[in-house]
């Protein structure tokens, strides 16, 4: 089941980003600011055909009703990859964003999809949602409460 919501989270609401950075072979990554890496608990960048393993804890970013980690996301090629979370240990949630305006330093970003088990069993899905190559994305993991903790692996097909 694909679900949306409205963000609480600070770090969220204003979405700091700077300029372009990469190199010439890969995508070119929003430059996001050390303070905002830190507030909104960026862990890293992945690309498509890319999975990234990682540990959800109680001393990550708190979204309101569960901890979570977010990683930057550019595609190479205008498409709908798979964006699949899955862990042995606790049942995920996934949340995409796309960067929507700047405003001085400020960059909002809006809820694109979000999903809860559509995985297969307490994994999360996204699937079927077209991101461009020419946009900057966020993606938002996390355990569909508090109690939801340890390891898992994003990856993006």
């Amino acid at each position: 089941m694909i679900v949306t919501r409205v963000v609480q989270s600070a770090a969220m609401a204003g979405l700091l980003v700077g300029a372009a950075c990469g190199d010439a072979t890969g995508p070119k990554f929003v430059n996001l600011p050390a303070s905002f890496r830190t507030e909104a608990c960026v862990r890293g960048q992945v690309t498509r055909h890319q999975s990234v393993s990682g540990s959800l804890a109680s001393t990550d970013c708190d979204g309101g009703s569960q901890y979570y980690e977010m990683y930057q996301l550019k595609v190479g090629a205008d498409g709908a990859p798979d964006m699949l979370l899955t862990s042995t240990v606790f049942d995920t949630y996934l949340e995409l964003y796309t960067v929507d305006s700047v405003i001085g330093d400020q960059v909002y970003g809006s809820s694109v999809s979000a999903d809860d088990d559509s995985g297969g069993g307490t994994n999360a899905l996204i699937s079927g949602v077209t991101l461009l190559a020419s946009e900057d994305y966020l993606v938002y993991v996390g355990g569909f409460d508090y109690t939801e903790t340890g390891a898992y692996t994003l990856s993006i097909k």
